[in-house]
């Protein structure tokens, strides 16, 4: 089916949307008296604190990323692009809640596109704040974040990446040549380090790029979860998948990065 490349941007729902002829992107975002955090109705939507907050979705051939395993088992204090407090949370807590900040949108010229955003954890009573920007070139994906603060007993992350990985977890990953082994490792990357994970099929692979010397928290992680767990009333069926974890732990107790 043939797809119209290029950037729609939906602002009535703080919704961008790319499409290039290797992939498609989303971004999900929340706004003060706008866009609410989620909404958590008739037990639907159990987990989905974060799910506004600066998530970034990508499509590419894998079409089974987002599939039936993903949603039942994906980490939803670690889903790619988001910025926020780590802290557990209540099934439900925060539904239809606004943030207390409002910019949340950007410039598009039909092909490429700026976004900034201000996050803001009000709707879920915590105080983490962070200035982020995304730039959606013609042929990749640029992250930035200034200005992240909060205070948190758990940790404040950036989630660079949480992508589900073939079901015996076996995706090569490389860091700068060099095989990882999957085990958990907090890493310390000099400037222009970049991490190249094999993907699920043909035309599936990712690639990252740190520009600056980053600290990175990586690891391949199995897990394990239904749709019972985040959906009320469905079934408790186990699902198990693998995932590559790649973030940025900017700290606990009080932060200012």
């Amino acid at each position: 089916i043939p797809v119209e490349e290029g950037i729609k941007m939906y602002g009535a729902m703080c919704r961008v949307v790319q499409t290039t002829d290797k992939y498609t992107v989303g971004i999900a975002l929340t706004r003060k008296d706008y866009i609410a955090s989620f909404e958590n109705t008739n037990g639907e939507g159990l987990k989905q604190w974060h799910f506004n907050a600066g998530n970034l979705f990508v499509y590419n051939n894998d079409l089974n990323q987002y599939g039936e395993a993903y949603y039942p088992t994906v980490d939803n204090y670690r889903l790619p692009g988001l910025t926020a407090d780590t802290a557990h949370l209540a099934d439900g807590y925060g539904n239809q809640r606004f943030p207390d900040t409002t910019c949340a949108g950007g410039a598009n010229d039909g092909e490429i596109a700026a976004i900034a955003y201000s996050y803001s954890g009000t709707y879920l009573d915590q105080d983490t704040m962070a200035n982020k920007s995304y730039f959606l070139m013609e042929d990749g994906i640029v992250q930035m974040g200034t200005d992240i603060h909060g205070t948190t007993e758990a940790t404040i992350e950036t989630t660079v990446e949480n992508r589900m990985l073939k079901e015996d977890g076996s995706n090569q990953v490389l860091i700068n040549d060099e095989v990882f082994d999957g085990q958990k490792k907090t890493l310390d990357l000099p400037a222009g380090s970049w991490i190249h994970l094999e993907g699920n099929c043909e035309g599936a692979d990712m690639a990252y790029y740190f520009p600056q010397a980053t600290q990175i928290e990586i690891q391949k992680e199995q897990r394990t979860g239904s749709y019972g767990d985040i959906n009320g009333g469905k079934p408790n069926e186990p699902y198990t998948a693998w995932y590559l974890k790649i973030g940025i732990n900017h700290g606990t107790g009080t932060v200012e990065d």
